[in-house]
């Protein structure tokens, strides 16, 4: 699909929704912009702190149980 929109006066553009939406951009997020032969490029930077919030867990693990764990791996070595 081809949008049109405007660059501000700060050097600013908007994403359409529809493309935010199916690239899951959220505010605040980092993205990577690439240019090469006319062609602007901007994709989501895949860092944890983006993906943190969609991983589940397997099973919910309280603070002693994993510090106890941590303990006897360390142990372990």
């Amino acid at each position: 699909m081809i949008y049109r929109t405007n660059i501000t006066q700060k050097g600013q553009l908007t994403i359409p929704k529809s493309i935010r939406d199916e690239l899951q951009l959220k505010p605040n997020i980092q993205v990577i912009i690439s240019y090469e032969n006319q062609v602007l490029k901007i994709r989501p930077s895949q860092t944890i702190l983006n993906i943190a919030d969609t991983l589940k867990p397997q099973r919910v693990v309280s603070a002693l149980e994993l510090r106890k764990k941590m303990s006897q791996s360390y142990g372990k070595r």
